[in-house]
């Protein structure tokens, strides 16, 4: 490799590992302009414009680079994942299988297979990959999860009801003990802290402003902005004395806003493009605002129903800081982004600390912040309702009366 361009390619890999794909990206073509056959810079751009959302540049990249070099397995495994992106699931099959053949050991590769498998509703196919790693990985939350999905959808409900717990179990160990360092065991410092704060009244009509509904909208696409609409107009029936405030993208037309605001949400767009999970994180800015009393933390397409609602009472008249909902098997989280709530003023630190998550895919990345900086600092304080698994203390859901177009349980996707 020529002077030149290994400056460029090393420059190139540190953008690219730093999260800079953009600028990775005018790196890697300088390269290929001088020197059109390198099919190593073909595939690192092919994977940087995928992240980058163009992913119709990304698959003819990643076509280039498999058909000048075919032989290597991390070629067709980034073609995959281009081809996972959008939606193209039998394409991304194809590609995760020539990679699984070039390198049938490598655990990454069989993972990814089995996940498209899954979302291509191979069941059969995605269980017979991933059960002898968890043989010899038991405890390995990816492959436990997918399992779930796997043997839940394939009409196993008992035996993936048994591995929920296992996973929601492994999960609040390891948030736990990621309170402390690697390798010195010293607790880390703080990050999310408790802070005091008098239980507040109940909901009201006079106090509506300040229960807050705070409706997640990281996506400006049409269905989810008309998921979130229908929770605007479900909140009014099933809690009534609560305000919807949706935090939304950037990038949310004004018309959209407009139709969001004439339901009756207040609407807070993100003043400019956010990191690239940050947008999962925005609903979380509503934690700190003094002015309300509660917040329920919700995501758009989830639909508000009377069963959440009778939970949501329950959890007022306990008095308790915090509450989490979980009524599924599938419903793999400890600490469910769109399922929980809390007294405003009660948690310090959430926006600080969340900046080092946030420049993650937007669900992981806000799931892993709530798993293991605010789940080890609330567990103690809250209540749980739980349809499935009485861990942590859970309660099964109060008794209520379904109402018109009832959500299956709660949390199920409404678009």
């Amino acid at each position: 490799m020529a002077a030149d361009i290994e400056a460029l390619w090393k420059e190139a890999i540190a953008h690219h590992s730093a999260g800079r794909p953009a600028a990775a990206i005018a790196n890697y073509l300088q390269i290929i302009g001088r020197d059109a056959n390198h099919h190593v810079v073909m595939n690192h751009l092919g994977a940087a414009l995928a992240e980058t959302g163009n992913h119709a540049e990304a698959l003819h990249w990643l076509a280039k680079s498999v058909e000048l070099s075919p032989a290597r397995a991390r070629y067709w495994f980034n073609y995959g994942r281009a081809y996972q992106m959008t939606g193209k699931l039998d394409e991304a099959a194809g590609c995760f299988a020539e990679s699984h053949r070039l390198d049938p050991a490598n655990k990454p590769n069989i993972v990814q297979l089995a996940r498209v498998q899954t979302q291509r509703k191979d069941h059969a196919h995605a269980i017979e990959l991933l059960r002898p790693l968890l043989s010899a990985n038991p405890n390995e939350i990816e492959i436990i999860d997918l399992l779930v999905i796997a043997y839940y959808e394939s009409g196993h409900v008992d035996y993936a009801t048994q591995l929920s717990r296992h996973s929601l179990t492994v999960k609040d160990f390891d948030a736990q003990t990621h309170h402390f360092e690697t390798g010195n065991r010293q607790p880390r410092p703080a990050q999310v802290s408790l802070r005091s704060r008098l239980p507040p009244p109940p909901p009201t009509p006079e106090t509506r402003h300040r229960n807050i509904i705070a409706l997640s909208l990281w996506s400006d696409a049409p269905r989810m902005v008309g998921a979130a609409r229908g929770n605007i107009r479900r909140a009014k029936v099933h809690l009534p004395h609560w305000q919807v405030r949706v935090y939304c993208a950037a990038a949310l037309e004004d018309e959209a806003i407009k139709v969001l605001k004439e339901e009756g949400a207040e609407v807070i767009p993100h003043g400019s493009p956010p990191a690239p999970g940050a947008g999962a994180f925005r609903n979380l800015e509503s934690l700190g605002d003094y002015l309300c009393h509660r917040v329920l933390l919700r995501d758009a397409e989830r639909g508000i129903g009377a069963k959440e609602a009778a939970a949501v009472a329950a959890w007022v008249e306990s008095g308790l800081p915090f509450h989490i909902m979980r009524d599924h098997v599938c419903t793999l989280e400890i600490l469910p982004a769109g399922f929980w709530g809390a007294i405003s003023g009660r948690l310090g630190g959430v926006t600080d600390a969340s900046r080092r998550y946030a420049a993650g895919p937007a669900r992981q990345a806000c799931q892993l912040f709530l798993r293991n900086e605010i789940w080890p600092v609330i567990k103690s304080q809250c209540l749980i309702h739980d349809g499935v698994h009485d861990l942590f203390e859970a309660r099964p859901f109060p008794d209520f009366t379904p109402g018109e177009n009832e959500p299956p349980f709660v949390g199920a996707m409404r678009r």
